[in-house]
C-alpha cells in the first residue's frame, strides 16, 4: 500500500559572501548607483523596512503566503560577494540583488526537485555602496524556515604587523586567519614584485622572514588569497626604518644663562651624528652642526627665567631619527636673602603673630627648632601666621624665604605673660574653724575676705597648697579667696559659705498612749522633727517659730519605745528623746475556726495571755487562756448543726474584746445513691437518692451530667451518650456540701460496629486488609458465602486471608463486636493487578497515561513524539505543576492529544524543544484554541536541561540535583520517577565536564545534595569532585550505575525504593527507541511514588532487577504501551 509523502521542513541558509580585494577574474563588477534591469512593478521605497544583515551572521525567516522578505547590507570598499543557500526537496525560492537605487543587479533560483540537495549559490563584485536583497517564494516556501547569511573574509590593515630589523631578516606577521589561508608579499600596489608568500595553519596565523627591508622607512603591499575566493585587495603597510639609538640624561648639559644665549652641549656621540631640541609642545628650538669629536651643541635666545622641560632627538648616518629623551633645566637663580622681618609683641593668649617681612615671602615660625606656624607675606609685605598659643617666657623664631630658597636673618621675639592665675581650690570652712586651706597657682599671693575685709593672706607652696589663718566665722558667713600672680594678675574670686556643725539641743514629747495619732512637744525652732519605732522612721515634721511640733503617725502598740530627734537645716542632729506607748485598748476579737457537729473542741487565735470563754445561748459552754503565741482550745460538749456560738478574749487590764460567733456546720454525708441500669444508647441515669440532694454523672473524674433529687428522692440526669464498658460513677451532695459515696454503673453495649474499611482488592492478592472497630471479629463473604475471618487489633486493624477471587467478584465485609452488634457489610470489587495503558499509538498511549492520574489538569506538558530527548528532563517541571505530559508531532497536533487537552480542561501548555522540534506552526495552532502557550528549549539538550531546571527553581526550592549523561536517556528515565516525586530537578551534562553556565547556576542554588546517574564512562569522576565542592552535604559516593541500562534502572530503584509494599510499579520498555513511553510515564509514576522499571523487549527483567524487585509487593502493575514483555513479574 502506498502512503503520502510528507513535506520535510529543514532551515535553509541563505549565505552572502564578502571578499574585499582587486583580482576577481571573470566575476561581474556592479556599482552601487548603477543603472540594472528594472523591476516590475517596484513600489517606490519598497525596501525602507529591510532587515540590516550583519556580515559573516546569518538571519533566520519564512514566507508568509504572496509576502516576501528585505534585507539590506553594506559594502564598506570593493568586494567579491557570494549568495548561497541550501537546497530543499519540493522548496524553492528567489533571491533577487538590488543596488541602492533599488535597480535590481541579479537573482537566481533555488533548486527544488524532489531529490533536491547541496546549495544554491552566486557570486558578483560590488563597489562601495548599500544593497538590498529580497527573499520571494518560487515553490511551495510558504512557512519554511530559512536563514540568510552575509559572508566574507574579510582582510584589514589591523591584522598585520611589520618588524623591521637591524643587520638581521626583516618579519611580517599576520594573525587573525583560518588554516589554509594564503598571505603574499608584493612590492608594488599593483603588478610588482611578490616579495613572500605563505599559508596558515592551525594557529590562524603566519610569519613571513624577509631580506631587510632597509634603515630608512618604505611600503609594501599584503594580500589574502581564501580558498574558493580571488586574491583580496593589497593592503598598504609602511615600513617604520631602524631608529638610531636615543640619547641618555647624562650626556646632555643645559646651561640656562641670564641676559644671553643659553647652551645646550651634547657628548659622547658619533661622528656626523645631528641633534635636535624640541620644547614640550613639539616645536622645534634647535639642530646642531653634524658632531665632531663626539660632540655637538646647540645655542638657544633663552629658555627662560623659569626651571622646565626639553627634548632631544639624535639621527645616525643610515637611521631614523631616534625617540625623544625628556630634559629638566634649571631656572635663573636669585641669591639675595630676604630681611629680617619685623614682629609685634606676643603674649600667651595670642593665636596668631604679625609682622612686616618680604613681599610674596613665606614666612615661618618656630620655637626650638620647630616650625609651629607659615603662612605667606602679602604684596605689601604683612603676614599674619597662625599659631597655637605658647606659654609666657618661651622664646619664638620668625624667617622668611624667599621663592629663590634665600633665608633671612631670624627675628626673635618673647612671649608675655597675660593671664590671670586659675581660680584658686577652698576646702570648706565650718563655723568652727580658725583656718582656710585649699590649691592655688605656685607661689602666688593667697588672700581671705570676710564682708569686704582681709581676714588673712598667705603664699602658695611649690606645690600649690596654702593655709591661711582666720578668725572663728558665724555660719553663713560668705568667704573669699583669691590668689595674685608674681605679674599682678589676679584670679577670679573662688567663694565658700562657712557650714554650720553644731547640733540642735534633746526635744522634749509629751505622753503617747496606744490610741495616738500624733506626738507633740517643744524643740528647736525650724528644726526637722522625726518619731522612730523599733528604728524605723513612723513620721515627721517640722518645728515652729516657737519651736512646737505635732507629727502625725501611725497608732502604735502599748510598750512601743518611741525616738525623737530634730535635725537643724545643716543637717546637725539632736540627741534623742525616748517616750514609750501606754496601753489603753481591749484584746482584738477572737479569729475561731469552723466548729461542726462532731466537734468537741473550739479551738483559734486571741490576744496572748488572754481569757477566752465560749458561750452558747448566752450560757458559758467552756474557756481556756490563750498561750504565748495567741493560740487557744476550749473543750465544749458536742453542738447541733445551725447552733451560734460565741467567744470572747479578756486581756491582763481587763479590756475584753468583741464577740466571735460562729455557726456549728452540718459535716454528716447522705446515704449512697442507687442506679439503673445505663446502654451505649442512653442520654439519662436514673435512680433514688437522699432528697433535695444534688447528684452528679462523673467518667475518669470529669462531670458529664448533674440534677437535684426531688422530695420522694428521685433523680434523672442528662448526659451524653456513652461507650460501651464506660464506667459511670454516681454520687449525692446535700445543701451542706456532704458527699456520698459512689455508685458504679458500666455502660451496656448495644451498638453495631461501624462499617469496616477495606483496601483495594486485586486477583492475584489473598490477603482483605482495613480497619473496623477495635477487637471485632471481621468476616470476608463472596455471593453470601464466607470466605476468611480475622479479629481487628487494639487499633482497629485487621487482616484476612481468603482464596484469589477472580476481577469483578465482589466481596462483602462486616465486623461483630464481642456483644454480638454486627456491622452494615462494606463491599469491595476484585480489580485486575496488571492495569494496561496502551494505546493505538504512542500519542494515545500518553493520553491514556494522563487519564489514569489526572481528571483535570491546568497545566501540560508538550514534547514531540519523535524527539524525546528534549523531555528526558521533564518530569520534575511537570510534577511541580500536577501537569501530565502529552506527546505531538512537530507540525501537527495528533487529534487525541486535542481530546485529551479538552477533557482535562487545560488552560496552560509548555512547549520542550525549539521551534525545529515543535514548529511556530503548532505554537500558533494551541494560541488560537485559546491556550496560553510558552516554550522551554535551549540550544542543545544539556541547554534544555538547564533551562527546565531554572524554571522549576520558580516554583520550588532547589537544593537536590541528579545529573545523567545528556546521551544516556535510559539514565535520565530511570530517574525521572524520583525526582519527579521529590520536584527536584535532573542536569544533563557531557562526559567529563558541567555546562559552564550550568555550573554557574548550582553554585548559586547553594545544593544540599546530589546524585549521579550512570558509570565512570558516562560521567567522569572529576564532575561528582566538582559538583561535591558546592554542595552541603558529601555526594563523592552517590554515584548510581550498573552494567548496563537495566542494572542502573535496578540499583536506582534499590535506592530511592526501599519500601517492601508499593502502591505500583509502572513498566515501560527499555530500548532507545521506545522510551517515550518511559517518558509519558514518569509524571504519573512521581505522583503514585512509584519506580519505573525498564524492561527488555527480548528478555524481560533481568536478574539485577529481579533480585530488587524480589523483596517488594505492588498492589498495582501499570503496563506503559503495548509490547513490553511481563516475564518474570509478580
Amino acid at each position: 500500500m502506498g502512503s503520502k509523502r510528507e513535506k520535510k521542513v529543514i532551515p535553509t541558509v541563505l549565505t552572502v559572501s564578502l571578499l574585499a580585494g582587486n583580482l576577481f577574474g571573470t566575476i561581474p563588477v556592479i556599482a552601487a548607483g548603477e543603472a540594472a534591469t528594472p523591476i516590475t512593478n517596484l513600489a517606490t521605497g519598497e525596501f525602507k523596512d529591510a532587515v540590516a544583515l550583519e556580515i559573516n551572521k546569518a538571519v533566520t525567516g519564512a514566507l508568509k503566503e504572496n509576502v516576501s522578505d528585505y534585507y539590506k547590507f553594506t559594502v564598506t570598499a570593493k568586494q567579491q560577494v557570494r549568495f548561497s543557500i541550501p537546497r530543499v526537496p519540493n522548496v524553492g525560492w528567489t533571491v533577487s540583488i538590488y543596488n541602492g537605487s533599488e535597480s535590481k543587479i541579479t537573482y537566481f533560483h533555488t533548486g527544488h526537485g524532489s531529490l533536491a540537495t547541496g546549495v544554491e549559490e552566486k557570486t558578483i563584485v560590488l563597489e562601495p555602496g548599500t544593497y538590498y536583497v529580497k527573499v520571494s517564494e518560487y515553490s511551495q516556501a510558504v512557512d519554511v524556515p530559512y536563514q540568510l547569511t552575509v559572508s566574507s573574509p574579510l582582510f584589514s590593515k589591523s591584522q598585520i604587523t611589520v618588524t623591521d630589523n637591524k643587520d638581521s631578516a626583516d618579519v611580517v606577521n599576520v594573525a587573525g586567519l583560518e588554516k589554509g589561508d594564503t598571505i603574499n608579499i608584493y612590492d608594488a600596489a599593483t603588478g610588482g614584485l611578490r616579495l613572500a608568500t605563505a599559508t596558515a595553519s592551525d594557529t590562524g596565523q603566519v610569519s613571513l622572514s624577509l631580506k631587510e627591508f632597509g634603515l630608512v622607512s618604505g611600503k609594501v603591499y599584503v594580500a589574502l588569497k581564501k580558498s574558493g575566493w580571488d586574491e583580496s585587495q593589497r593592503v598598504e603597510v609602511e615600513i617604520t626604518g631602524v631608529q638610531s639609538n636615543p640619547l641618555k640624561a647624562d650626556q646632555v648639559v643645559i646651561v640656562n644663562n641670564t641676559g644671553v644665549v643659553d647652551v645646550i652641549t651634547i657628548k659622547n656621540l658619533t661622528e656626523n651624528d645631528v641633534v635636535k631640541l624640541y620644547d614640550t609642545a613639539g616645536n622645534l628650538l634647535g639642530t646642531s652642526l653634524p658632531a665632531v669629536s663626539g660632540q655637538a651643541t646647540i645655542e638657544v635666545a633663552q629658555l627662560g627665567q623659569e626651571a622646565g622641560k626639553v627634548y632631544v632627538t639624535v639621527t645616525s648616518l643610515g637611521y631614523a631619527e631616534s625617540a625623544k629623551t625628556e630634559l629638566t633645566y634649571l631656572g635663573e637663580k636669585d641669591v639675595t636673602p630676604p630681611a629680617q622681618p619685623v614682629v609685634d609683641e606676643v603674649n600667651d593668649k595670642n593665636t596668631t603673630l604679625t609682622g612686616q617681612a618680604e613681599a610674596g615671602a613665606k614666612v615661618e615660625v618656630l620655637v626650638n627648632g620647630t616650625v609651629i606656624g607659615s603662612t605667606t607675606a602679602g604684596a605689601d609685605g604683612k603676614f599674619t601666621v597662625t599659631i597655637p598659643a605658647q606659654k609666657a617666657g618661651i622664646e619664638l623664631e620668625v624667617k622668611a624665604t624667599d621663592e629663590a630658597g634665600n633665608i633671612s636673618t631670624a627675628a626673635k621675639v618673647v612671649v608675655k605673660d597675660a593671664t590671670a592665675p586659675e581660680q584658686p581650690t577652698v576646702n570648706p570652712v565650718t563655723d568652727k574653724d580658725t583656718t582656710v586651706t585649699g590649691q592655688a597657682e605656685v607661689d602666688s599671693k593667697v588672700e581671705a575676705k570676710a564682708n569686704g575685709a582681709n581676714i588673712g593672706s598667705v603664699t602658695a607652696g611649690a606645690d600649690g597648697k596654702f593655709i591661711v589663718t582666720i578668725p572663728v566665722q558665724k555660719a553663713g558667713v560668705e568667704v573669699e579667696v583669691t590668689a595674685t600672680d608674681k605679674a599682678g594678675n589676679i584670679s577670679t574670686v573662688a567663694k565658700v559659705a562657712v557650714k554650720d556643725v553644731t547640733a540642735p539641743e534633746q526635744p522634749s514629747v509629751n505622753p503617747v498612749t496606744d490610741k495616738d495619732t500624733s506626738v507633740v512637744g517643744q524643740a528647736e525652732a525650724d528644726s526637722k522633727i522625726e518619731i522612730k519605732a523599733n528604728g524605723t522612721v513612723i513620721g515627721s515634721a517640722t518645728a515652729g517659730g516657737n519651736g512646737k511640733f505635732t507629727v502625725t503617725i501611725p497608732v502604735q502598740k502599748a510598750d512601743t519605745e518611741l525616738e525623737v530627734t530634730a535635725t537643724d537645716k545643716v543637717g546637725n542632729v539632736s540627741e534623742a528623746a525616748k517616750v514609750v506607748v501606754k496601753d489603753l485598748t481591749a484584746s482584738g476579737q477572737p479569729s475561731v475556726n469552723p466548729v461542726t457537729d462532731k466537734d468537741t473542741t473550739v479551738t483559734g487565735e486571741a490576744e496572748a495571755g488572754s481569757k477566752v470563754e465560749v458561750k452558747a445561748d448566752g450560757t458559758i459552754i467552756g474557756s481556756s487562756t490563750a498561750g504565748q503565741d495567741g493560740k487557744f482550745t476550749v473543750t465544749i460538749p458536742v453542738q447541733k448543726a445551725g447552733t451560734e456560738v460565741e467567744v470572747t478574749a479578756t486581756d491582763k487590764a481587763g479590756n475584753v474584746s468583741a464577740a466571735a460567733k460562729v455557726v456549728v456546720k452540718d459535716v454528716t454525708s447522705p446515704v449512697k445513691p442507687t442506679v439503673n441500669d445505663v446502654t451505649d444508647k442512653d442520654t439519662m441515669v436514673s435512680g433514688q437518692a437522699e432528697a433535695g440532694s444534688k447528684v452528679e454523672v462523673n467518667v475518669n473524674g470529669a462531670v458529664i451530667g448533674s440534677g437535684t433529687a426531688g422530695v420522694d428522692g428521685k433523680f434523672t440526669v442528662t448526659i451524653p451518650v456513652q461507650k460501651a464498658e464506660t464506667k459511670l460513677v454516681i454520687i449525692a451532695a446535700d445543701e451542706a456540701g456532704n458527699v456520698s459515696d459512689g455508685f458504679i454503673v458500666t455502660v451496656k453495649d448495644v451498638t453495631a460496629p461501624g462499617t469496616p474499611t477495606v483496601t483495594e482488592l486485586t486477583d492475584m492478592e489473598t490477603v482483605v486488609k482495613g480497619t473496623s472497630e477495635p477487637n471485632a471479629t471481621v468476616i470476608a463473604k463472596v455471593s453470601g458465602v464466607e470466605i476468611g475471618q480475622g479479629v481487628s487489633d487494639g487499633s482497629g486493624n485487621y487482616s484476612i486471608t481468603i482464596p484469589a477471587q477472580l476481577s469483578g467478584k465482589v466481596v462483602e465485609v462486616y465486623a461483630v463486636d464481642k456483644a454480638g452488634n454486627v456491622s452494615i457489610a462494606t463491599q469491595v470489587t476484585v480489580q485486575k493487578k496488571l492495569v494496561t495503558l496502551i494505546g493505538d499509538t504512542r500519542y494515545a498511549t500518553a493520553a491514556k497515561v494522563s487519564q489514569t492520574g489526572w481528571e483535570t489538569a491546568e497545566s501540560v506538558l508538550l514534547v514531540n513524539g519523535f524527539a524525546i530527548v528534549d523531555g528526558l528532563t521533564a518530569t520534575p517541571l511537570a510534577s511541580a505543576k500536577n501537569a501530565p505530559i502529552l506527546l505531538t508531532t512537530a507540525d501537527s497536533i495528533p487529534q487525541v492529544t486535542l481530546d485529551e487537552l479538552a477533557r482535562l480542561k487545560t488552560k496552560e501548555i509548555t512547549l520542550i524543544g525549539g521551534e525545529a522540534v515543535i514548529s511556530p506552526k503548532v505554537e500558533s495552532m494551541l494560541k488560537a484554541k485559546g491556550y496560553k502557550v510558552t516554550r522551554i528549549g535551549g540550544v542543545n539538550r544539556k541547554d534544555t536541561s538547564l533551562l527546565i531546571a531554572k524554571e522549576l527553581d520558580k516554583l520550588v526550592d532547589v537544593n537536590t540535583v541528579y545529573v545523567a549523561y545528556a546521551f544516556g536517556e535510559p539514565d535520565a528515565l530511570s530517574i525521572s520517577a524520583q525526582a519527579g516525586l521529590k520536584k527536584q530537578p535532573i542536569i544533563l551534562v557531557d562526559k567529563t565536564t558541567v555546562p559552564t553556565e550550568t555550573l554557574a547556576w548550582l553554585k548559586d542554588e547553594q545544593l544540599t545534595d546530589a546524585y549521579f546517574i550512570g558509570g565512570e564512562a558516562v560521567i567522569a569522576s572529576a564532575i561528582i569532585n566538582q559538583i561535591d565542592k558546592i554542595t552541603l552535604a558529601n555526594v563523592l559516593n552517590n554515584r548510581i550505575s550498573g552494567t548496563d541500562r537495566h542494572e542502573t534502572n535496578a540499583k536506582v530503584i534499590s535506592k530511592f525504593y526501599p519500601e517492601a509494599h508499593l502502591n505500583s510499579i509502572l513498566v515501560a520498555k527499555s530500548e532507545t527507541l521506545s522510551l517515550v513511553d518511559a517518558l509519558t510515564a514518569g509524571p504519573l509514576a512521581a505522583k503514585l511514588g512509584s519506580p519505573v522499571v525498564l524492561v527488555s523487549s527480548s528478555y524481560g527483567l533481568l536478574s539485577s532487577q529481579k533480585q530488587v524487585l524480589a523483596g517488594k509487593h505492588s498492589k498495582y502493575i501499570h503496563q506503559i504501551g503495548g509490547g513490553v514483555n511481563l516475564s518474570g513479574m509478580k
